[in-house]
């Protein structure tokens, strides 16, 4: 963009446009702009809060709703930013649910917010702040450099001290002469001032970014440790339980050819009626491997479809319900899905149980996955079992994953499994 001569513009924002940087026409709109608007949000949020301390204990629900305003206006001006100076600065993620108290809870310990309501406030007195030196700077400069018409040829008394005409003149002309050649990085600072505030105040700070880099990086650990611990699972049970039974197959087979080829019928017949049998418990095997990597119920019909045919297919009763909100993400169901599939095949294995409960709740800020059986309890996140396979599978979504298993029973798994904001890539 280029800048304006100062023969083609006049007057203060003349002085401000060609002494500034390059972008000194973006900065001065957004600084003029932002005395208006800041002086409005100054009110309101000043006189809301008066209004609110002055009204407690009624006043905390006032609170809320100007915590919810200033959010708003922090998107607002976001979207001013954006469009008048071209930075895109991110909203925060702010998934917030529960009664209005809680709200108020998790507002009051979000720094997000409170660094929203200090740039709505500051925005007012900061762009004033700079557009008032701005011009008081430019006024000096221009009063300097006039002096020699201003004093009229008269001597100057400073302090009882008289000046002569002619060394004041010098003076006032080299003062706004210097004061000229200052203008650019002065004014150019005084203009970026508003805008800068903006940046610090309304974008995540260094620390948070970096938190949330090495919090990514061990959610990728975890999810390699999980695709390892996977792929382990599915060689071994295709390994241990699928590839002895595929050779056992194969040699009946061959028993059942040689048998026909000696004229055994009868022998032969049983022997092919056999492998029949044996082939059809092979499918059934290899669907459940199959279930195990990705069941096909999930895609077709959702996560409680799939989680009723698990329970169909298991050897107790198992009780199911699920009341999830709409839009759930995919890979959360998948996660949940293999969530609940572990925690009944460990009551099927080691609890002696009767009965597993799995209850599925989700809504705007997480789902929560628990499964309660009635066995003798005693279960532990060890080292190379499938439970504690499932903290690296849960950590992979940022979730968290709680045990309790006494001695006797019951044993409750609870995972808890937050949504993904909008734009976030998911892992899986």
């Amino acid at each position: 963009m280029t800048t304006p001569s100062p023969a083609t513009t006049s007057g203060a924002a003349a002085a401000f446009t060609a002494a500034a940087a390059p972008d000194a026409s973006r900065s001065l709109r957004f600084a003029a702009s932002s005395v208006p608007w800041g002086w409005v949000w100054f009110l309101v949020l000043a006189l809301g809060s008066l209004l609110a301390v002055v009204t407690l204990p009624f006043g905390l629900g006032l609170l809320v709703g100007l915590g919810a305003l200033a959010r708003q206006g922090a998107r607002l001006e976001r979207d001013r930013i954006r469009s008048q100076l071209g930075l895109d600065l991110p909203d925060p993620e702010r998934l917030v649910t529960g009664t209005w108290w809680e709200r108020l809870r998790a507002g009051t310990a979000d720094p997000a917010t409170w660094r929203d309501v200090a740039h709505l406030f500051a925005l007012w007195p900061v762009s004033t702040l700079a557009l008032g030196a701005g011009v008081l700077w430019c006024a000096a400069a221009l009063l300097g450099v006039a002096s020699p018409l201003l004093l009229s040829g008269d001597p100057l008394v400073v302090i009882g001290v008289r000046i002569p005409y002619g060394v004041a003149s010098v003076i006032g002309v080299s003062a706004g002469l210097l004061l000229i050649g200052l203008a650019r990085p002065v004014l150019g600072g005084l203009l970026r001032l508003p805008q800068q505030v903006a940046v610090v105040l309304l974008s995540r700070p260094a620390e948070e970014l970096h938190a949330e880099a090495h919090q990514l990086s061990r959610r990728l650990g975890h999810a390699e440790r999980a695709a390892l611990a996977e792929r382990s699972r599915i060689e071994r049970d295709l390994h241990d339980g699928i590839q002895p039974r595929l050779v056992v197959l194969a040699m009946d087979l061959d028993l059942a050819r040689t048998a026909l080829e000696r004229g055994q019928r009868d022998r032969a017949v049983a022997l092919v009626q056999r492998s029949h049998e044996a082939t059809k418990v092979l499918m059934r095997d290899l669907r459940n491997v199959a279930q195990g990597i990705h069941p096909e119920a999930l895609d077709r019909q959702g996560l409680a479809a799939a989680l009723a045919a698990l329970g169909n297919g298991a050897t107790l009763p198992i009780g199911v319900t699920v009341a999830l909100a709409d839009g759930i993400e995919a890979d959360l169901q998948r996660t949940a899905f293999y969530v609940a599939s572990e925690g009944i095949t460990n009551a099927l294995r080691h609890s002696g149980a009767t009965h597993v409960d799995v209850t599925v709740t989700g809504d705007a800020a997480e789902v929560v996955v628990v499964v309660t059986d009635d066995g003798h309890g005693g279960a532990a996140l060890l080292p190379g079992h499938g439970l504690a396979g499932l903290c690296d599978r849960v950590a992979v979504t940022g979730g968290s994953l709680d045990l309790d298993s006494p001695s006797g029973g019951p044993t409750t798994l609870r995972v808890r499994l937050p949504r993904h904001p909008a734009g976030r890539p998911e892992i899986s």
